[in-house]
């Protein structure tokens, strides 16, 4: 439990002592880019740099991409800024390649890379705002929350 700070997810990790590895849904980054001074989806782009000793950021290529074109949608957001989360994201995550593929959210299959990313990469969690995942509760093992209760 050393290297995890309190106000996160100690609830989940109380026990553990383990640094949690996380796969985060493109709409926590661009909240946390539109409100950058306030919310917990602030919080996580600000602990990004640290996240070695916070949790660890998976990522697949795939996400990354989708992270990217949307995240270039936000014009009212400066390209600087933009660019920069882009930048932390790449630079810090550690980056997964998913083997399977599935289909399991019918209503919103991009939602699928996801979880792909999330097996793959061995998640403790997938932290969403995302309905059609967020019914899921959990996926092959991994717990899939909110980014309230991310942060407890």
């Amino acid at each position: 439990m050393q290297d995890i700070p309190k106000q996160i997810s100690t609830r989940l990790w109380k026990r553990s002592g383990k640094i949690p590895r996380i796969v985060v849904d493109t709409n926590l980054f661009v909240s946390g880019l539109l409100n950058p001074y306030s919310g917990k989806p602030a919080r996580l782009i600000d602990l990004l740099p640290l996240r070695r000793k916070r949790y660890q950021l998976l990522i697949s290529r795939k996400t990354f991409e989708e992270y990217k074109a949307v995240i270039n949608r936000f014009e009212q957001i400066s390209r600087t800024k933009r660019k920069k989360l882009l930048g932390k994201i790449r630079a810090h995550s550690n980056w997964v390649s998913p083997k399977e593929k599935f289909a399991v959210i019918k209503d919103d299959p991009k939602d699928n890379k996801l979880l792909e990313c999330a097996v793959a990469g061995k998640a403790n969690f997938l932290i969403s705002g995302d309905k059609h995942l967020l019914s899921l509760k959990e996926f092959q093992g991994v717990k899939i929350i909110t980014i309230e209760e991310w942060f407890v």
